[in-house]
């Protein structure tokens, strides 16, 4: 009995590459221990059942660091006792053997028999197809042994947010931590905000945060977090900007460090910069799709304003002339001017005149304009 090795069958070959074939995944659902003993002579990897099936059981799947060594667990409970393992066979959920590997004939005892703890077996098969086989720790299982309870706790924590900043983890991007400001008092909660590995780049020291990152154009490793959609655009009341904020303004912003504004607003990106400018100085108006479309602009204007004076009648050396539209006598009754002519002509005199001037009884500027308060337009990253 000199090979105890768990091999990979012919028949586990073909399903993971038929799992490969059709982008599915493999799922090792079962251990099963076998009561009779291979013969040396005979190989493992061309068994399609095991030889004398006593016991099945749950069986749990990990990998290793590498990616290449798949580790399955399965555990005899006390109660389930009472013969000898010669061999281990995986079996996936379809009824596959996926893997089997020969065993020393270890007794199982019963409880009659002295049995007061389950045993735990595991065994180990290196693939170059790890990545169709589905990972995961088997619910029904009874208990998980210590190392299976590390390693479930360290893959949660690599995926877990919100946690205290930790010096030794890689942190993806829009993955979050939280750090504790001892000046007042707050717990801050910072986001990854550079599109590559982020790993001992402490947020609390402000060089490595957006508002005093030096390392331009490369993106800066981390902003205040924020629930806000990127490229959401806010105003703002005051002139200190927010470090999870820029500041609209006209220039051109690069779009690869404001690369979630980009990603946000990729119609506005041109020669790799982001321009915003045409949001300056101007009133924001829901677009209906038709006549007001969305990013277009629309110039001061108002609607149109006429008059007109006009000869009505000439009686005995008056001349009475009509004002239309905007142009009215408030003086006289009607709409109607008098002017009397010095010779008793119809002419007006050439220095006479009407001028139309709004500014005398409503405030007026250089554009049309509601009532304001002015505020800085930011725009979140």
């Amino acid at each position: 009995m000199a090979d105890l090795r768990c091999y990979l069958t012919t028949a586990g070959i073909a399903a993971e590459n038929n799992a490969k074939q059709f982008g599915t995944t493999l799922k090792i659902t079962d251990m099963v221990f076998d009561g009779e003993y291979l013969a040396d002579e005979q190989n493992p990897e061309s068994l399609t059942e095991v030889i004398n099936p006593v016991l099945t059981v749950p069986c749990s799947t990990s990998i290793s660091e590498d990616g290449q060594t798949l580790t399955f667990k399965g555990s005899i409970l006390v109660e389930q006792g009472g013969f000898n393992v010669w061999g281990i066979g995986l079996k996936t959920d379809s009824g596959v053997l996926y893997g089997y590997a020969r065993s020393k004939g270890d007794k199982i005892l019963t409880e009659d028999e002295g049995a007061t703890e389950s045993v735990r077996y595991a065994v180990d098969i290196i693939t170059k197809n790890a990545e169709v086989i589905e990972i995961k720790i088997n619910q029904s299982t009874v208990y998980a042994d210590l190392e299976d309870v590390d390693n479930a706790i360290k893959a949660h924590e690599a995926y877990s947010q919100m946690l205290p900043y930790d010096q030794t983890r890689t942190y993806k991007q829009n993955e979050t931590c939280t750090t504790f400001n001892a000046t007042t008092g707050e717990l801050e909660v910072w986001t990854s905000y550079a599109p590559s590995d982020n790993k001992g780049n402490n947020p609390q020291d402000p060089t490595n945060r957006h508002e005093q990152w030096a390392n331009f154009p490369t993106p800066c490793w981390w902003i205040k977090h924020h629930a806000v959609e990127p490229g959401t655009p806010v105003y703002w009341f005051s002139d200190d900007i927010p470090g999870n904020a820029l500041q609209v303004m006209d220039i051109d912003i690069d779009a690869g460090f404001y690369h979630r504004i980009a990603k946000a607003y990729p119609s506005l990106v041109a020669d790799g910069k982001i321009n915003l400018a045409d949001l300056l100085g101007r009133y924001i108006r829901v677009a209906d799709g038709v006549d007001y479309l969305v990013n277009t602009t629309h110039e001061d204007a108002i609607r149109n304003i006429t008059g007109l004076f006009a000869d009505l009648v000439l009686q005995a050396g008056v001349d009475k002339i009509r004002g239309e539209g905007a142009f009215r006598d408030s003086a006289l009754s009607g709409n109607t001017l008098y002017r009397i002519n010095s010779g008793g002509g119809v002419s007006i005199n050439d220095n006479d005149g009407i001028s139309f001037d709004a500014s005398r009884v409503v405030p007026t500027a250089s554009q049309n304009q509601p009532k304001s308060t002015m505020a800085n337009l930011i725009i979140f990253i």
